[in-house]
């Protein structure tokens, strides 16, 4: 933004002397200026708004998750009913968070990554592999 703002007044200071006073073109030329840089900095606002807030709500489904599978695997050999149903609920909730705050190229590595299970105990797999995309998904949002 301030550097929209220096060229505003670097064009009004150069043309300015030269033409004993601004024209009508070249202030709507630095009013359109003015409008696009407010336009850029309120959509990167938002961007880094999402970014944020998506690592915030990622970091409490991450731990959520593994509280989740760590109940899970201490009612070996079988999960009950009830963690069964709030595994799935949580997976759900991880989806609808993940398609609201990121793009849908996060939501379909997320599908991908959760589809893949085992016979031998695939809600328990399912939740690990989740909680390993969340992981991965945290590490990139942390870079950008």
């Amino acid at each position: 933004m301030l550097g929209i703002l220096t060229l505003i007044v670097a064009v009004l200071a150069y043309v300015s002397p030269s033409h004993g006073g601004v024209s009508r073109k070249v202030l709507v030329l630095c009013f359109a200026i003015a409008i696009i840089g407010i336009i850029a900095t309120v959509y990167r606002m938002r961007m880094v708004y999402r970014m944020n807030r998506a690592r915030a709500v990622l970091s409490g489904r991450l731990a959520e998750g593994q509280r989740i599978l760590l109940a899970m695997r201490s009612s070996i050999p079988v999960p009950t009913q009830t963690q069964k149903e709030e595994a799935g609920g949580w997976l759900q909730q991880v989806e609808v968070d993940i398609g609201k705050y990121l793009d849908e190229s996060y939501l379909r590595r997320f599908q991908f990554q959760v589809s893949l299970e085992s016979p031998a105990n695939p809600l328990s797999l399912k939740i690990e592999s989740a909680l390993e995309s969340i992981g991965k998904f945290l590490s990139e949002l942390w870079v950008s």
